[in-house]
């Protein structure tokens, strides 16, 4: 079980929605899909120069209580933390059914 007092942080996981925009015509955006109680370590942080760009790149783990809404985490949706978006690389099941670990990156400017 993972501890209450461990999951001392709030993240929204969005995932995309399909829609239709004022001209009926079909689109796609970010929805928030959950806000759910979350750890967060950031797993690393670097500046690269980059095409005379300099940009941050911010690796980070968080991990959640398992429920059947976490266990659909994927790849294609994305974490809205800490004023940040959030891409997710991957999620894997902690345990049997205890929480989930999801790894994620941040790209942007410094």
């Amino acid at each position: 079980m993972i501890a209450a007092g461990n999951l001392d942080r709030r993240i929204t996981v969005r995932r995309l929605a399909e829609g239709r925009d004022a001209l009926n015509a079909p689109s796609t955006d970010w929805a928030d899909a959950a806000t759910l109680w979350a750890s967060y370590r950031p797993a690393t942080a670097r500046e690269r120069l980059a095409a005379g760009e300099l940009g941050a790149e911010i690796d980070a783990v968080f991990r959640v209580r398992w429920s059947t809404f976490a266990s659909t985490i994927t790849s294609a949706d994305s974490i809205a933390f800490d004023g940040r978006d959030f891409g997710i690389v991957g999620a894997v099941e902690v345990d049997r059914r205890v929480g989930v670990e999801i790894s994620a990156v941040s790209r942007g400017d410094v």
